[in-house]
């Protein structure tokens, strides 16, 4: 998955402080040579072990192990949907400001298992090679947990004009992302295929009635033309074009694109380095999420002695 926010790397100190060192010995090298120097006992400083940063699990507290990193990328990109739907639902709601860091902190809780299960499942595809196995559950779609946990948490929060206003904006957002990415599409294959404007109108009525979610991929329709078209059946396409644009459409490289993955990732480039007043709230919910999780695990551990020393 994708990061919402760059971990800062604090290592160049440590770089420049090595590379000033070795500047310096050899500017004075031959100063040293000539007079040689009593050798210096290096004092080794005690070393302190730092507690965990708030919001971020500490590896003896995770589960499995080696699922840290994972868990960390995972929460982020998480977090990162549930702040653009957040600013959505309180725009859409006219929430007030009780309200929406009411929802942010139950919401940054209850995606918590979801971001756990996405790590894992990110963890067995990295040993498998990048491959999820057949029988393997896929991991879950985060824009799809986080606007589900809002529904939830927007009908027991808000008031019903409230809530109303929540479901009308909504439709109206699917429905402009819907006509935003088929416009987009068929504008995409007018530059490759230069097609006729009954060709265009055909093709948009088409897609209307065919639309697939992940072809929606803005990266593939309005980005760089060079980049994979989405996989769009060829019983769709071929029969609107010529004998020459048929033979240009079958070089094309068409691929399956997660569309779900690619407008995380763009939302992540957009968010990342942004203030947001849900950072300090969600990252208490992060620690919440875990002192449940943690106070769980004591009462499975009995019951599973209890099931492996019951008699046969």
């Amino acid at each position: 998955m994708f990061s919402g926010r760059r971990i800062r790397n604090s290592g160049w100190i440590a770089g420049a402080l090595a590379i000033v060192a070795l500047a310096g010995a050899a500017a004075s090298g031959q100063d040293d040579a000539a007079a040689p120097r009593p050798p210096v006992k290096e004092v080794q400083a005690p070393v302190q072990e730092r507690p965990p940063a708030p919001g971020r699990i500490h590896i003896m507290e995770l589960p499995e192990p080696g699922i840290a990193e994972f868990l960390e990328g995972s929460r982020q990109s998480f977090q990162t949907v549930l702040v653009s739907e957040l600013r959505f639902c309180r725009s859409a709601c006219s929430l007030t400001k009780e309200q929406t860091q009411k929802i942010a902190a139950r919401a940054g809780v209850l995606i918590e298992p979801a971001a756990l299960d996405a790590a894992k499942a990110q963890q067995r595809a990295q040993k498998q090679g990048g491959i999820r196995g057949a029988n393997q559950p896929a991991p879950p779609n985060m824009v799809q947990v986080v606007r589900s946990v809002l529904q939830k948490l927007v009908s027991k929060h808000a008031t019903p004009e409230q809530q109303a206003r929540y479901q009308a904006e909504k439709t109206k957002r699917a429905a402009h992302a819907k006509e935003a990415a088929i416009y987009a599409l068929v504008a995409r294959l007018d530059r490759l295929l230069v097609m006729s404007s009954s060709q265009r109108a055909q093709l948009l009525k088409i897609f209307e009635s065919n639309w697939d979610d992940e072809w929606a991929v803005m990266q593939s329709v309005m980005g760089d033309d060079d980049g994979p078209l989405p996989a769009i059946p060829d019983r769709l396409v071929l029969p609107c074009l010529s004998p020459t644009q048929q033979r240009r459409w079958k070089r094309e490289d068409k691929q399956a694109i997660d569309a779900t993955e690619a407008y995380v990732s763009v939302l992540c480039d957009i968010i990342d380095g942004l203030p947001s007043e849900f950072e300090a709230t969600l990252d208490q919910a992060a620690q919440e999420a875990m002192a449940q999780e943690a106070a769980k695990a004591p009462a499975a551990k009995v019951k599973n002695e209890v099931l492996r020393q019951k008699p046969q």
